[in-house]
Formats: C-alpha cells, sequence, structure tokens
C-alpha cells in the first residue's frame, strides 16, 4: 500500500487512534489545521539561523547506495542516539513495556538530497520476532517519525516546509509505507531492510520537496513508535525525543494536554504539531 493509501487508512480511524483535530484535512496529505493559530497565538514557525546545530547532516561528494547497508560513507556523519527510555514525551505507554528499543540516526546531504540512515534496535518482545506489523494503521505498528520545519510561517499547525515523515518497519521499497503527514508531503526514496533485532532505514529526500530553498537550519524532532505485542494490535509506546513547551492542539490552551484534551491521545496529537519549539538540524 503506498503513502497515500497509508494515510486514506490513517484518517478512517481505529480502536487504537483518536480523532483527527477539529479542520480542514487536505486530499492529498496526512492531515492538518488550515488557517488557525498555534494554541498560545505564537506563529508556528520560528527562525533557528541562528542556533547551534544539535543535530549535524554533513556533505557528502557521493550518493549513497540506498540498500540498507552501512557503507563507510555513513562514517563521516555524526551520530545521534536516542533510546525510548530517555524520550522526554511518552505516550500511550502500556504497563508492559520495557522501553528497551533505542534507534540510532545519521544525516548527509548534496546538492540534491538529504540522506539519513536508520537503525533501530527493538528489544525485547512479546512476539517471537521483534517487528509487529499486525495493527489496524502504520501508526500502531514498528516505525519512526522523522520531524522536519523548514520555514517560518504564520498559517496552523502545519504550513509550507512542515513535514512529519512516518517511516514504518515493513522491508522493501520505502515508497510503499512512507507516509507524510504535513500539507506538501514528501516522498522518500531508500530501503527498509529488516533484522533479527530490529531494522534499518536508508533513505533520500528531495531538498526542494522540504522547501526552496531549503536553509542551512531546520526543526527537527524525532519519535520511535514501538510495538512489541503487549497490546495486541495496538502500539505500546509513542516516544517522542524532544519536547515541543507550547501546546500546539487548539483545544488545549495550557500545556497539560492528557488533563485538557481528554479526547486525544497525547502521542498522536504531536503528529498534527508544529516542531517549532524542538531540536535544530545544520547542514554543514
Amino acid at each position: 500500500m503506498g503513502g497515500r493509501g497509508l494515510i486514506a487508512l490513517a484518517l478512517a480511524g481505529s480502536g487504537c487512534l483518536f480523532s483527527p483535530p477539529p479542520g480542514e484535512v487536505h486530499d492529498d496529505a496526512g492531515g492538518g489545521l488550515a488557517d488557525g493559530a498555534a494554541g498560545d497565538g505564537t506563529p508556528s514557525g520560528d527562525d533557528a539561523s541562528g542556533e547551534p546545530a544539535f543535530l549535524t547532516c554533513a556533505k557528502t561528494a557521493d550518493q549513497p547506495v540506498l540498500d540498507g547497508a552501512a557503507e563507510g560513507l555513513w562514517n563521516a556523519a555524526p551520530l545521534l542516539m536516542f533510546t525510548v527510555a530517555a524520550a522526554e514525551h511518552k505516550a500511550d505507554l502500556n504497563a508492559g513495556y520495557q522501553q528497551d528499543a533505542v534507534v540510532t540516526l545519521r544525516c548527509l546531504h548534496d546538492p540534491i538530497n538529504l540522506y539519513f540512515f536508520i537503525d533501530a534496535i527493538d528489544g525485547a518482545s512479546v512476539a517471537s520476532y521483534p517487528i509487529q506489523l499486525d495493527g489496524p494503521d502504520a501508526r500502531e505498528d514498528d516505525a519512526v517519525v522523522l520531524f522536519l520545519h523548514a520555514e517560518m510561517g504564520t498559517a496552523g499547525v502545519y504550513d509550507d516546509g512542515s513535514h512529519a515523515l512516518l517511516l514504518p518497519a515493513r522491508a522493501g521499497d520505502v515508497r510503499d509505507s512512507a507516509a507524510d503527514f504535513g500539507p506538501d508531503p514528501l516522498v522518500p526514496t531508500g530501503q527498509v531492510v529488516a533484522r533479527e533485532d530490529g531494522y534499518r532505514i536508508e533513505i533520500a529526500i528531495d531538498r526542494d520537496s522540504i522547501a526552496v530553498p531549503l536553509p542551512d537550519r531546520l526543526r527537527f524532532n524525532l519519535a520511535l513508535i514501538d510495538d512489541d505485542g503487549y497490546s495486541d494490535s495496538c502500539r505500546d509506546i509513542f516516544a517522542l525525543m524532544s519536547q515541543p513547551i507550547i501546546p500546539c492542539i487548539e483545544c488545549c490552551s495550557g500545556e497539560d494536554w492528557t488533563s485538557e484534551c481528554p479526547g486525544y491521545s497525547v502521542g498522536e496529537a504531536l503528529v498534527w504539531c508544529d516542531t517549532r519549539v524542538t531540536q535544530t538540524l545544520g547542514l554543514d
């Protein structure tokens, strides 16, 4: 099933997911709030140009082979490690889940593409195989979410240059499974490779599909969705690396999303949020 098919399935709802926030849902996107300000009236954009990079995307003269193999080219890229246990925001956490998953990420860039190499180690699993693909929606199975925000904006939760790229653990061509929950969906190329202890994702994203021109500082966040089988067909955690400070669902006037928005999953709410208050990805 292609990315748009997954999006349609996501919006159809399930026993695990919340209902999408009120507002316009674009026909060609995962969704977003149109023509609305963030919950505190703050513009949804934020200038990261003067900030030091939390994660550096190294320049490369050679294109990596997008086959999921850790070729030597990736050694030039700084390594980011994210553990579920250290996540600043955890949602939909199953009581039995061990919080033992780990993901590492590297980034490269050239004049055409941004490249990401992601290695997810799934840890213990209730099932005999660590990758779970049995949910009613791709967001209920093992996956990584890349949040990228490249432009300032004053529109709604998601405006031009905002992306939440869902990368499921389903082995094969990433174009068959990836889905971008933003106004202008990204279509990455590359492969997802299953391993005995997890999965690897190696992708390229066209620079111009993120923003034109692409700045050398972007907002960045990373989430790991892990399903070890504790919750049947539902995921066992939505773990977000960096916690946004400003709420971004219209019904929430404060920062306590759980009590103020009882009809929403706080983990899924972040998929609809602007990433302006998170980390900075710098292109060297």
